[in-house]
């Protein structure tokens, strides 16, 4: 009796072995899709970046034209006024 008590002893931790082992492989086989789609993300994260870099890059430059075409709007209502005034 003591026999078959360590017989199903041996079968009970072999079968919790086996799910134990299923268990892991599930577990490993989330985590790789996991680090995946983590680097995924990562590389989205990259491109969006440097995208977001370009664009306030262009806007930089856009606002410096911005102000140079505003002087040189100032510029010529000065002329304009200093004209007229001549005129009167």
């Amino acid at each position: 009796m003591v026999e078959t008590s360590k017989e199903q002893l041996l079968e009970e931790f072999s079968r919790f072995l086996i799910k134990l082992g299923k268990e892991i492989e599930n577990r490993l086989g989330e985590k790789g899709k996991l680090e995946e789609e983590l680097k995924q993300k990562k590389a989205t994260v990259r491109k969006l970046d440097s995208e977001v870099f370009l664009a306030r890059k262009r806007l930089a430059k856009l606002l410096i034209e911005l102000s140079d075409l505003e002087s040189k709007r100032r510029e010529f209502e000065e002329k304009k006024f200093l004209l007229e005034k001549k005129k009167s």
